[in-house]
């Protein structure tokens, strides 16, 4: 009888680790369900932040193409100024100063008046 109750015992042990491991293997399956679970949520998060980027990157695009526009408009306007001045300058360089002028009405006053022709 001792050999019977010795199987019995290692028969009852085994029952009670196979419950033990049914538990564990429920809480197991539960775990990796919640898991895959956080997998979805994670997933649909990072598509999210991925569409806000995609968003934000074309936003920003938009804002660089925006400012080339005006900085090639200004660029424009930059030459045409450029060219103005120039031409200024030019037209500068061909007229005589102010004091060169009353110098030399100074001078025809002077000489007219030696010449007698002044009044």
């Amino acid at each position: 009888m001792n050999q019977k109750a010795t199987l019995e015992e290692k028969v009852d042990k085994l029952v009670e680790k196979s419950d033990q491991h049914e538990g564990m293997l429920k809480t197991l399956s539960g775990t990796m369900g919640d898991l895959s679970k956080t997998v979805g949520s994670l997933t649909k998060t990072v598509q999210h932040v991925s569409d806000n980027l995609d968003a934000l990157a074309v936003i920003t695009k938009k804002g660089f193409e925006q400012v080339d526009k005006r900085l090639n408009n200004l660029e424009v306007k930059t030459d045409r100024l450029e060219r103005g001045q120039e031409d200024i300058k030019l037209r500068l360089d061909n007229v005589a100063y102010r004091f060169e002028l009353v110098e030399l009405q100074r001078r025809v006053v002077l000489l007219e008046k030696k010449a007698g022709f002044s009044k």
